[in-house]
């Protein structure tokens, strides 16, 4: 049986699908995304009701506002296909989309969570809840994060103690200084070292003078080249914007 190359829109399909590989491959499950989604939907009220009671009409339009969002997500990646498929067709000017073009921006979005600031979900959140909720939720978030934080800069001391030997006073005002504001390390499993090394190398260095002696530096500033390559990653994925 003789080998039959497939055709342009069998290769168009073929891609699609590799495309839909490359944006769903960064959740736990990406055969079943919409399943995936929702669950991380309800994990989100869950945490919110760590702190708070939910009404059954507000748990109601939290979900409802969370496939708000998951639709909103699956609107871009058809968007994304047909203009794919457009490309490929020949029927727009220019070179042909790579899918990875294609997915890569999806992908971000998945990374960063599509949950967060800006999204339907958090609308609802700041809509439905009373003052009482809103102010009971608040502390409990800030705690939260102040605790990711806080943890997220100790494992980073420790961690990078292995390339700069510290004494124990070092390291407790190395900590100091990377905790002053630390609101910026986000309760992100998946990124929150690499943002802690890339805040690393947004301290001005003239801080760290004054903790390190001059063979010390010498690996500090390697730290700090490393963070502004890893900020320019972080921001390719979506984690961090250029103001950050």
């Amino acid at each position: 049986m003789s080998w039959v190359a497939p055709t342009a829109a069998q290769e168009i399909e073929l891609e699609i699908t590799q495309i839909d590989s490359l944006i769903f491959e960064v959740i736990d499950s990406p055969e079943n995304p919409v399943s995936v989604l929702e669950a991380q939907v309800d994990l989100e009220m869950k945490r919110i009701s760590q702190s708070i009671d939910l009404r059954d009409d507000q748990i109601e339009r939290l979900r409802l506002a969370g496939r708000g969002d998951i639709k909103r997500f699956y609107d871009r990646v058809e968007q994304a296909r047909r203009r794919f498929q457009a490309s490929n067709a020949r029927s727009i000017p220019g070179e042909p989309i790579e899918p990875h073009e294609i997915a890569m921006p999806l992908q971000a979005s998945l990374r960063k969570g599509l949950f967060g600031q800006g999204s339907l979900f958090q609308k609802v959140v700041a809509n439905s809840l009373d003052q009482q909720q809103s102010t009971a939720l608040q502390r409990h978030l800030s705690r939260i994060n102040e605790l990711h934080a806080e943890g997220a800069v100790r494992m980073f001391v420790v961690k990078i103690g292995h390339y700069v030997p510290m004494t124990s006073v070092q390291r407790t005002k190395l900590t100091e200084l990377l905790l002053e504001n630390a609101t910026w390390v986000r309760n992100d499993p998946h990124h929150s070292f690499l943002i802690v090394i890339y805040r690393f190398g947004k301290v001005p260095r003239e801080k760290y003078v004054a903790i390190f002696d001059e063979t010390q530096m010498k690996a500090v500033d390697f730290l700090m080249q490393a963070g502004q390559q890893i900020g320019e990653y972080l921001e390719q994925e979506g984690v961090i914007d250029d103001e950050e």
